[in-house]
């Protein structure tokens, strides 16, 4: 019962580990993307910090930047 027990702790450790890992990654991408469009779109700035929270209208309103550097209409 031991062995079992500590093996779940040590996954769940290994889980915990691998999610801050990717909630990093997921921060310097966002810090990255602000600078690089925050150039060309400064609004990107204002809802940008929101992506973690509010993903889905972050990821519509990305989108919408990334047409419109492609030139594309998305209406």
């Amino acid at each position: 019962m031991v062995i079992s027990s500590e093996s779940a702790v040590v996954r769940h450790r290994r889980n915990v580990v691998d999610a801050l890992a990717r909630a990093r990654e997921l921060r310097a991408d966002l810090e990255r993307l602000d600078r690089l469009l925050g150039r060309a779109f400064p609004e990107v700035g204002t809802w940008l910090p929101f992506a973690v929270s509010d993903q889905e209208a972050v990821v519509d309103r990305l989108s919408g930047v990334l047409d419109d550097l492609d030139g594309k209409d998305t209406q």
